[in-house]
């Protein structure tokens, strides 16, 4: 008898194991890297969550000495700070930092908590901001 022909043949029947293991292989490739790629997002999105609110909670303390200070003078330039440019200003601000009595207030370790923070560790204390500021409030009155 002769074999019929390749009319009817299809690649997905058990006749075809090659075929059979390597679109199961894929299949539990793609599973896997899904799986993995999702435990690599809730891990940085549990990194950053925990990271953040204890930055924010720590420096809380500084934002403290806001109270201290009359409204109209809420906000000071402290870009005029060296060290301190416009971006550095706007995360100092996020922070609740945004007048010279709070930066001339802070205690060292608030000040070592903040470079921390901004990712410039020890340089509040080089380019002594607390001086700066006070010498700025100085000049202000």
């Amino acid at each position: 008898m002769t074999k019929s022909s390749n009319s009817n043949y299809n690649p997905y029947k058990a006749e075809n194991p090659f075929l059979a293991m390597s679109v199961i292989g894929l299949q539990t490739t793609s599973v896997m890297t899904e799986m993995w790629l999702g435990a690599v997002r809730g891990m940085m999105a549990a990194t950053q969550e925990t990271s953040d609110e204890p930055a924010k909670a720590e420096i809380a303390p500084a934002a403290t000495a806001a109270a201290n200070v009359s409204v109209s003078d809420q906000v000071d330039d402290l870009k005029k700070i060296t060290g301190v440019g416009p971006k550095l200003e706007q995360i100092l601000n996020k922070q609740g930092i945004s007048t010279y009595a709070q930066i001339a207030d802070m205690s060292a370790k608030e000040m070592a908590k903040i470079g921390e923070s901004l990712g410039f560790p020890g340089r509040i204390e080089r380019d002594d901001w607390a001086g700066q500021a006070k010498a700025l409030m100085k000049a202000k009155k």
